[in-house]
């Protein structure tokens, strides 16, 4: 193989092998061993042209330090150049990436700036049709306030012509009564008086004949005459008959015989019924249908049974159950009722409330000091021994008593009870059972006695009832 033309290996331990045993120097320049990097090969031309004159039969190569410098700093400069083709090209991408981002950024804020336009804009077009519907609701009340006031005017206008028209008219009619007064007013007198005699003639007719005449019987049946008249109620003639017809037996059997006077009976229950209701109305008592069975059961139970009571009344007296509930028993409920009010009515028996208030806020600082109270306040025959009344069965109590007394210990007072006679505070001492099984209990009590019972309230009433009688 000749020196001049040798092969470039591909790799560079192997070329350095071929060319020792060439007995020559490798070549050391850059494109040389770019070139055998390459698989390229090289000749002795290409030495002497990279590291000049050829070498030497010893095989030593020709050193030229310049020429290895400018290799060196070709070589620098090919690797600056890299260096900042490198930098360039960073900064380059670095400029696009930042020019992306900058055109990012812009198109973003172009895309919000677009929706807050558009948000601006929808906000203005909300905002101009809230405007819009608000000032068609404002013409619209401001039509609907327009055609109220024209309608109000127009009402009134119409008013004021009625009015004006029947001004005229009454005013054509006083013009009228005017000119004619005296002929109406001898008219009106003598209507007047003509009324008057017939009034009069008819009222003699009717008090003064018998009660069983045909003519009384039609003229009462037809026209309100008043039998008489009780605290400036009249009670119809009408009324009067048929309660004397109907009740006069019963109420004669009540009074105790067939020798009363059923008139005068008569006459003592409408007055008495009168009262009753002025009493309910000023109570505000009312029965109902209930309130009435209930109570004719009870009576009915008293009689001997229902059955029984019905044939009586019936057989006796020519009266019906419902007429005997509608009138006797009705009136006992309502008697019974007012009575109820008429206990519990501090009004009517101020005097008696007084005391007793006083007796009980003295026994509400000191209850133990009941006997001494007693003794000193009590108005009863027991108040000498301290209000000490003993024992007392409780079956033998009235409900009031019983009701106070069963719910109290020993030692214990009662609080304020009211019965129709007397006002009066128990205390308990103590509480047994007899030999026959029964209950009794030890009561001292302070009785302060009321103005008077219901009945003589009733007989007070009477009393000073204004009765005009104008029948005989």
């Amino acid at each position: 193989m000749a020196k001049d033309t040798l092969p470039l290996a591909s790799n560079p331990k192997t070329a350095d092998k071929v060319y020792n045993a060439a007995g020559v120097a490798p070549p050391r320049s850059v494109d040389s061993a770019q070139n055998l990097q390459r698989g390229g090969s090289f000749s002795a031309a290409d030495t002497v042209n990279e590291f000049g004159p050829p070498p030497f039969p010893s095989g030593k190569f020709w050193f030229n330090p310049s020429r290895l410098a400018e290799r060196a700093k070709q070589k620098r400069t090919r690797r600056e150049s890299a260096a900042e083709r490198a930098r360039q090209a960073k900064e380059e991408k670095l400029k696009q990436q930042a020019a992306s981002r900058q055109e990012r950024l812009i198109t973003e804020q172009s895309a919000a700036e677009a929706a807050r336009l558009d948000l601006n804009e929808e906000k203005q077009r909300q905002e101009k049709t809230r405007r819009a519907k608000n000032r068609l609701r404002a013409e619209k009340l401001a039509l609907k306030l327009k055609a109220k006031e024209e309608r109000k005017k127009l009402a009134a206008e119409r008013r004021a012509a009625r009015k004006k028209a029947f001004a005229k008219k009454i005013k054509k009619i006083k013009n009228y009564f005017k000119q004619r007064a005296k002929r109406f007013a001898l008219t009106g007198a003598a209507v007047i008086v003509i009324l008057i005699a017939v009034v009069g003639g008819l009222s003699y007719l009717v008090y003064s004949r018998p009660r069983t005449d045909n003519l009384v019987t039609v003229l009462v049946n037809r026209l309100p005459w008043p039998a008489m008249i009780v605290n400036g109620r009249p009670i119809r003639y009408s009324a009067y008959l048929n309660e004397l017809r109907l009740w006069s037996d019963y109420y004669a059997s009540e009074a105790g015989g067939e020798a009363a006077d059923k008139n005068r009976l008569v006459r003592e229950k409408l007055v008495y019924y009168n009262i009753l209701k002025k009493l309910a109305v000023a109570y505000g008592v009312k029965i109902n249908d209930e309130e009435k069975q209930a109570a004719f059961k009870q009576f009915a139970a008293s009689a001997g049974g229902e059955e029984k009571l019905i044939d009586k009344i019936y057989n006796e007296y020519g009266l019906t159950k419902e007429t005997f509930v509608d009138k006797v028993v009705y009136y006992q409920v309502l008697a019974a009722k007012i009575k109820r009010t008429f206990i519990a009515d501090d009004k009517l028996h101020q005097g008696a409330t007084l005391r007793l208030a006083k007796v009980a806020a003295l026994l509400e600082k000191n209850k133990d000091d009941f006997e001494t109270l007693a003794q000193k306040y009590s108005e009863d025959i027991h108040a000498l021994q301290g209000g000490d009344i003993g024992y007392v069965k409780t079956n033998a109590m009235n409900e009031a008593l019983k009701a106070a007394a069963q719910n109290l210990a020993a030692g214990e007072v009662s609080q304020v009870i009211k019965e129709e006679d007397k006002y009066f505070i128990v205390k308990v001492y103590d509480r047994k059972i007899n030999r026959r099984q029964e209950e009794e209990v030890w009561l001292k009590q302070i009785t302060i006695f009321t103005n008077y019972d219901f009945d003589e309230y009733l007989a007070d009433l009477r009393a000073r009832a204004k009765v005009w009688m104008l029948i005989k």
